[in-house]
């Protein structure tokens, strides 16, 4: 039974499977993209100096962490006695709770608190049009740089992702496969807490952006490798968390910093159009290999991983 009138409309019959969950895809990442991605970090980056990032970055990844901590967790305690559309109504309040935070920041921050490097370029007024991200992107190597570093470990987390989820499926069923996926969101957020907290502010700080930007790569070409000798259902389970954990508590951070000298055109339009339709692209064509691949993804899917790996620590070496 669908707890929404939506899932049974004709009019969304068409689409194989359960439309809701469907819906429920799109919609999320559509969000994620845009308005967490493009538009946060964009207006993050402009408001904030080198030496500010390098104290504040870690910390904000850390709240993050603790949210992504704590919505696994309340899944895993409440998705029995509220059901999906307690779930749904409750994720719903929590996103209209943003306008209302974001309105409250600006009315209580002063100009001075917000500003961004000395010296950096500032805004050229001019009509912008749909593209105009990707020519900037196109004629710039540094930003071509970050774009490879941004969204390169998309195509290696669904190519690995696809199987863990295939496998977990075999494994459990049902209410069984949501309590696994629940306990994977909150092992996922810890780790990634426990590192924000003990590891990455040390990286930002000590490491910085110019060999920061190494590590992560490095990591994934290790787990990929494992994967290849061991694809049993918790090597790929240890293998996501270390995939999505750091990369939101240690790659974030590191990229972010990487925007932080140019101007606010490129935080704006260049950045916008790597962390929305960049990260898509590189989303859907990871999705699109695992059809080509899915006789023999375990192969293939590493060695796709293993060159995208390599390719990556070039682009990153090149641009820190």
């Amino acid at each position: 039974a669908y707890p929404f009138p939506v899932s049974e409309s004709p009019l969304v019959a068409w689409i194989p499977g359960r439309a809701l969950g469907w819906i429920a895809y799109i919609v999320i990442e559509s969000f994620g993209g845009l308005v967490v991605n493009a538009l946060f970090w964009s207006f993050v980056s402009n408001t904030t100096t080198t030496i500010s990032a390098k104290q504040g970055y870690p910390l904000i990844f850390l709240a993050g962490q603790i949210g992504s901590l704590l919505g696994p967790g309340f899944v895993v305690g409440f998705s029995e006695s509220i059901g999906f559309d307690g779930l749904f109504y409750t994720a719903s309040v929590i996103i209209m709770l943003i306008p209302v935070a974001i309105e409250w920041l600006m009315s209580h921050t002063t100009k001075e608190v917000m500003q961004s490097d000395e010296g950096a370029v500032h805004h050229v007024k001019k009509k912008a049009g749909m593209w105009e991200g990707l020519r900037l992107i196109a004629t710039h190597p540094y930003l071509m740089g970050i774009g490879v570093i941004a969204v390169a470990h998309e195509i290696i987390e669904v190519i690995i992702d696809f199987p863990f989820k295939v496998l977990a499926a075999d494994a459990y069923q049902g209410a069984k496969m949501a309590s696994f996926l629940g306990y994977f969101g909150v092992a996922n957020a810890s780790i990634a807490t426990l590192f924000s907290i003990v590891g990455t502010s040390f990286i930002v700080r000590k490491v910085g952006p110019k060999r920061g930007v190494l590590i992560y790569p490095i990591l994934l070409g290790i787990v990929v490798s494992v994967i290849w000798v061991s694809p049993t259902l918790y090597t790929y389970f240890a293998a996501m968390i270390v995939i999505k954990s750091l990369c939101y508590s240690l790659n974030n951070p590191v990229k972010e910093m990487l925007y932080l000298p140019t101007s606010e055109d490129i935080k704006y339009r260049a950045k916008s159009f790597i962390d929305g339709f960049g990260a898509k692209a590189f989303k859907g064509g990871g999705s699109a290999l695992n059809i080509l691949l899915s006789n023999n993804i375990i192969f293939y899917g590493s060695l796709v991983s293993l060159g995208t790996v390599g390719l990556w620590i070039i682009v990153a070496v090149a641009v820190g």
